[in-house]
């Protein structure tokens, strides 16, 4: 339950950040840009979640679901890390028009390109692996999703009110820190009861006095002695580790 609790609040506070950064970055753009500019943002935004959404589905293997919080947690920690750099990169930059210099001012709005898109390609990693690897309903998953999103825009207006477009993105890379920090503790937690796991507990080593059990089919009158804790760690890796049933094991016999 609190694994379940830490995800969905992650993803809802990535969300919330990307709609935010979505709409602060049309403010700043219409500052640095032409006005009628200023929406390039939402495009960028939908081409970086794209890709982002196209290298989890053409990378499968790298992206299994048993290491989901995994890759969720250091994708959101990237997402925050890439706005701080964006935010310095794009109140740097100034745009310059073609009569100037077309090869300049191709390459400064290169450069901007650049700097916008790295944020919501991470973003659409994370999204489209929430909701394709998660194993709770997608039904919760996309809630948590929508509603992130509808706080964002809530969220926007109130940044923007009380703060600059500039300090707005830092507060967005630090709110992305924060559902990084939620997805880990998410893992950790996993992680942390991992020990109680099938086997976890039937690899170790048998103790001094560990009960065994013995057949009473055997060939030369010897009865065969069996560690109970061995042959279910060797059933516990044949089935993946407890996580789909195994077959009932057939009781052992000499031939």
């Amino acid at each position: 339950m609190l694994r379940k609790v830490t995800f969905l609040v992650g993803l809802f506070l990535l969300c919330a950040c990307v709609l935010i950064l979505q709409i602060v970055e049309t403010r700043i753009l219409s500052v640095i840009s032409y006005y009628h500019l200023a929406f390039f943002a939402i495009s960028l935004a939908m081409f970086g979640m794209t890709a982002g959404s196209l290298i989890v589905y053409f990378n499968q293997v790298l992206f299994s679901p048993e290491r989901l919080l995994v890759h969720l947690s250091w994708i959101a920690a990237a997402f925050g890390v890439s706005v701080v750099l964006s935010t310095v990169v794009l109140i740097s930059t100034v745009l310059l028009t073609p009569p100037v210099s077309i090869i300049l001012s191709a390459t400064l709005w290169l450069k901007l390109i650049a700097a916008l898109v790295p944020p919501y390609v991470f973003a659409g990693m994370a999204i489209s692996l929430a909701l394709t690897r998660s194993p709770w309903p997608v039904g919760l998953v996309y809630g948590s999703d929508l509603a992130g999103a509808a706080f964002g825009c809530l969220g926007a207006l109130t940044l923007m009110s009380t703060l600059d477009g500039v300090s707005a993105m830092l507060m967005v890379g630090a709110v992305g820190a924060g559902a990084a920090f939620a997805l880990s503790r998410s893992w950790r937690w996993r992680s942390g009861t991992r020990r109680s796991t099938p086997t976890a507990w039937c690899c170790r080593s048998p103790r001094r006095g560990s009960r065994t059990r013995t057949s009473s089919s055997t060939r030369s009158g010897t009865p065969i002695r069996v560690f109970e804790r061995r042959r279910s760690c060797i059933r516990a890796r044949r089935c993946g580790a407890g996580r789909r049933p195994c077959r009932p094991s057939r009781s052992i016999s000499a031939t």
